[in-house]
């Protein structure tokens, strides 16, 4: 996971090469702030009740599959053509 301190310097480095000091304290500072809203407003869309409520009803489970017919040799052999 890339962390706060590498996206802070990334975001500086290209700020200096654009605009020089003024853009790289910009550019930091604006991106570090915008990361750090977005780490908290996912933790807190994770955590929210609103999540737990669109889950169905029932738990999943899966449907029955007929296994019978894919041992058999004769009903296996039934959807071929003879050549």
């Amino acid at each position: 996971m890339i962390g706060l301190l590498t996206v802070g310097k990334k975001a500086m480095t290209v700020g200096y090469r654009r605009y020089g000091v003024r853009g790289a304290l910009a550019m930091g500072l604006l991106t570090v702030v915008g990361y750090v809203l977005l780490r908290r407003a996912l933790d807190r869309a994770a955590d929210s009740e609103r999540v737990t409520t669109a889950s169905p009803s029932k738990p999943f489970s899966r449907p029955s599959t007929n296994r019978a017919s894919a041992r058999s040799p004769t009903l296996a052999r039934s959807g071929r053509r003879s050549i």
